[in-house]
């Protein structure tokens, strides 16, 4: 683990985005070759068009959020930049696939507690627990900068991977109880 977190100090925007990169590429060829759930309507080449589409809207409204909580605007814009990106891959772009692939939008992934098909379950819990494991990840930034892992934005970006885990996790437990209590 030190010798990942050594490599991640040593250059976040390199790892970062690459990290960024293989995670939209991850997903897409996931929900690629996840055609059970697919809608009718759809194709796998527009459900791409609308995750890449929300994807940008999401990056642009998560980048402004990031500025307002405290994210640099002029100095260190390339790793605010590469974060976000790196937080709308673990988040946006997955759940904007399925919804559309399940031919939902969304105003209803915005309605967590409605009971929705599983699928879609499991990505809005993905997409909430990555905005609270970021935000989560912020509460270290200040303790102490000596130590190379705590510089911006390496605990903002772990504090995402562990919140997207998290998130999985507790999307699938609340969607296996909903399968299991029908």
């Amino acid at each position: 683990m030190a010798s990942l977190l050594t490599i991640i100090s040593a250059d976040p925007v390199g790892v970062l985005s690459k990290a960024s990169v293989f995670s939209f590429i991850a997903f897409a060829v996931f929900n690629g070759l996840n055609p059970g759930k697919r809608a009718m309507q759809t194709s796998i080449l527009s459900d791409f068009i609308f995750g890449i589409k929300s994807s940008t809207l999401g990056f642009v409204a998560l980048y402004v959020l990031a500025v307002l909580f405290g994210a640099p605007l002029t100095k260190k814009t390339e790793r605010t930049f590469w974060t976000v990106l790196w937080i709308v891959s673990l988040s946006v772009f997955p759940i904007s696939l399925r919804i559309h692939a399940a031919g939902q939008n969304w105003n209803h992934v915005f309605r967590i507690f409605h009971k929705s098909n599983s699928s879609v379950v499991v990505y809005q819990y993905q997409l909430l627990g990555t905005l609270i494991g970021a935000w989560v990840g912020c509460f270290c930034l200040p303790l102490d900068w000596n130590v190379q892992w705590k510089l911006y934005p390496i605990p903002v970006a772990i504090g995402a991977v562990f919140g997207t885990i998290g998130g999985i996790l507790v999307g699938q437990g609340l969607s296996l109880v909903r399968k299991l209590s029908k």
